[in-house]
């Protein structure tokens, strides 16, 4: 994460990486493969929005953020790929 926000350095930060980072956990977790399924989800279902950290802290025009920026936050992961990795084998190791 921090080397993605090293990245993103000055740039804005509408949605924070490391919320881009949960929801994209979110995503997997929720069992959804498609941007526009997770996002339709999340517009239906206020819990999920509480439990993915989407409240109105910062009276944010909009919640869920279009599939335009998940698709630029998974372009930047797969640049990531080898140090994503790492963070899945961890988390599963810590786990089993």
């Amino acid at each position: 994460m921090l080397r993605l926000e090293g990245k993103r350095c000055r740039g804005r930060n509408d949605y924070p990486i490391r919320g881009m980072w949960n929801l994209v956990i979110a995503m997997i977790v929720f069992g959804r493969k498609m941007v526009e399924s997770f996002r339709r989800e999340l517009a239906r279902n206020s819990q999920r929005r509480y439990i993915c950290g989407l409240i109105k802290w910062d009276k944010r025009k909009h919640l869920i953020p279009p599939s335009r920026i998940f698709t630029r936050f998974l372009s930047s992961l797969s640049e990531e790929q080898e140090e994503v990795d790492k963070i899945i084998s961890e988390f599963v190791s810590y786990f089993l």
